[in-house]
């Protein structure tokens, strides 16, 4: 018994000299956050066809999370879409507006948010505009 005692206490002994020398204890892993698209609002359709309506895309970190159709000025619709992606660093949203061949797709905006800034504060918008269009994306990250 005195045996074991005294190995407890020489491991114990050891530790803490290792620790006082500097060494540091393992790093925890790096937090994981959630993008989720809550709502999309076409504040000014993008297509100037006289009976053209927006069919809006949006990407998360270079994955297609949402493809809309029939959008006009003033619709809002609730998605609620988690990204299948997470992030540590950093998200970056990208609108687009599809067109149909032979025309180009036409990019409305884009923007990067940092999810340890915006993590558990609810529900939050960005409004991007560009080529003709305006979209207000709804978003929560967790």
């Amino acid at each position: 018994m005195v045996r074991k005692l005294l190995q407890r206490g020489l491991i114990a002994g050891m530790l803490a000299i290792i620790l006082a020398a500097g060494a540091t204890p393992p790093a925890s892993a790096a937090t994981n956050y959630t993008f989720t698209l809550v709502k999309l609002e076409c504040v000014k359709k993008q297509d100037s066809w006289l009976n053209g309506n927006d069919e809006p895309r949006v990407i998360v970190n270079g994955d297609i999370i949402y493809l809309g159709s029939g959008y006009d000025t003033g619709d809002i619709r609730t998605l609620n879409i988690v990204a299948l992606k997470t992030a540590t660093t950093s998200f970056n949203i990208e609108v687009w507006e599809n067109d149909a061949e032979p025309d180009n797709d036409d990019k409305i905006g884009e923007f990067s948010i940092t999810p340890s800034a915006k993590a558990g504060l609810g529900v939050l918008n960005k409004q991007v505009t560009g080529s003709g269009g305006t979209y207000k994306i709804y978003y929560e990250v967790n």
